[in-house]
């Protein structure tokens, strides 16, 4: 080979190593394609009266382009809830938090079975939550299982929710 095929090549595996690089970058390990983004964290702050709901978005899962449908199993709190419950989950589009759950006005589509294809647009994942006692209680993000054919992943999303009962001191 000559020294302009040997640089050639040499540029070329140096390309493939980077794009490979910058998708473990910026989607966490193990966590698939629908895994957020690295540097995904945030929170959100409501206060409500003991036994009210709020639909929370948890997880935007952003344009996906994968051959095969991802397909959405479940959602679980990333740690034990204290003082709420969650009372559903379903996935829908351009929803912030919201008095209630369900969501009225909004097409919830069921969570398990969802599937996610390049058609589908961007989605995002919600909880219904309800406050069970007095008091301010957070939970830090929630966990998403999903297959895609027989592989199966799991995202962790850091997307955290503090939850004040009316006359706590917090929020």
């Amino acid at each position: 080979m000559t020294r302009r095929g040997w640089i050639l090549t040499a540029g070329l595996a140096v390309v493939v190593v980077g794009v490979g690089a910058g998708v473990l970058l910026t989607r966490g390990p193990g966590q698939g394609p629908l895994g957020p983004p690295t540097d995904d964290i945030g929170f959100t702050s409501v206060r409500r009266d003991i036994g009210q709901r709020v639909t929370m978005p948890v997880a935007d899962l952003g344009s996906y382009q994968g051959g095969q449908p991802a397909v959405l199993d479940s959602i679980v709190p990333n740690s034990t809830l204290v003082g709420m419950r969650m009372v559903g989950s379903g996935v829908t589009s351009g929803v912030g938090t919201l008095d209630g759950y369900p969501p009225q006005g909004h097409d919830l589509q069921a969570l398990r079975g969802f599937r996610v294809t390049p058609s589908t647009g961007p989605v995002q994942v919600v909880v219904g939550l309800q406050l069970t006692s007095s008091g301010d209680h957070h939970i830090d993000g929630f966990t998403l299982h999903y297959h895609v054919g027989s592989t199966h992943y799991t995202a962790v999303f850091h997307q955290g929710v503090t939850f004040c009962a009316t006359g706590s001191m917090g929020c």
